[in-house]
């Protein structure tokens, strides 16, 4: 797919999203933060939403990145090299506390003062290539990496985020993921 194809489908995308709603309404800064998003790819989207709300509407819809978390090192450096987050936290884990540990080891304020939250939490304890599966209410990285999450949506009493699921099965039980989506 061309870069002009893929500009195409993102203003084909806004265009059908505005089509009943007033994209006037559309200003300021939308202050995001990532979770284990790994490459980034929502901040990627809003940018090219951004640009289709330039083209098509005249509106410019600034993309503040508040802050990513990534434990993984390789994707640490590719976000800081792409992204240049505000922020880069290294445990999603430690991210419902006052402050977190930075991929740099400084302990920093962690900010709750973000529009919208787009998190992927850890799969691996539900794999099909797993053969020591756990549900979320087991003590495994997946459901450890999930209740990180959670806690800083419930600090932060955030009634939008994004979370990319696994599978369905993922949220069997602990009080049906909290009762918080």
């Amino acid at each position: 797919m061309a870069a002009s194809d893929v500009q195409k489908m993102f203003d084909t995308m806004t265009s059908t999203f505005f089509k009943s709603r007033d994209a006037s309404r559309v200003h300021g800064k939308l202050r995001v933060a990532t979770m284990c998003s790994g490459t980034e790819s929502p901040l990627l989207s809003l940018r090219k939403i951004s640009d289709s709300l330039i083209r098509l509407y005249g509106i410019t819809l600034d993309v503040d990145h508040v802050f990513s978390c990534e434990i993984e090192p390789f994707k640490q450096a590719y976000i800081e090299r792409n992204f240049a987050p505000k922020l880069l936290f290294r445990d999603i884990r430690e991210l419902g506390s006052e402050k977190a540990a930075t991929a740099y080891g400084a302990m920093r304020l962690v900010p709750g003062d973000v529009d919208m939250l787009v998190a992927g939490t850890s799969c691996v304890d539900y794999s099909n290539l797993n053969n020591d599966k756990k549900s979320i209410d087991d003590k495994g990285e997946s459901g450890q990496t999930f209740r990180g999450m959670m806690a800083w949506v419930k600090k932060n009493k955030h009634n939008f985020f994004l979370k990319s699921p696994c599978r369905r099965r993922e949220y069997k039980s602990s009080d049906d993921l909290m009762r918080c989506t």
